[in-house]
């Protein structure tokens, strides 16, 4: 059974694409090993050190970025009517 992970690899990889970015030169923008970055890619563990380099590196809008590290709706709060 696949773990569920928190975060949209499929949008990370496209949006890499779309920018001309391999998975080694992503790896480097991190300070990581290709194989460190492709564990990275499959189980979504990045630090906030990481994702800030990477969302930088790749030119990610606000919406881009959360739409692949958080990628999950936090649901609003109810407001009382009271």
């Amino acid at each position: 059974m696949k773990k569920a992970t928190m975060y949209n690899e499929p949008l990370l990889r496209s949006m890499m694409v779309l920018r001309g970015k391999t998975t080694s030169a992503l790896a480097k923008t991190i300070d990581v090993s290709k194989s460190t970055m492709a564990k990275r890619m499959r189980s979504g563990n990045y630090s906030r050190d990481e994702i800030e380099r990477i969302i930088t590196d790749l030119n990610l809008t606000s919406d881009e970025a959360f739409a692949i590290f958080f990628p999950h709706k936090v649901p609003k709060k109810k407001q009382n009517d009271s």
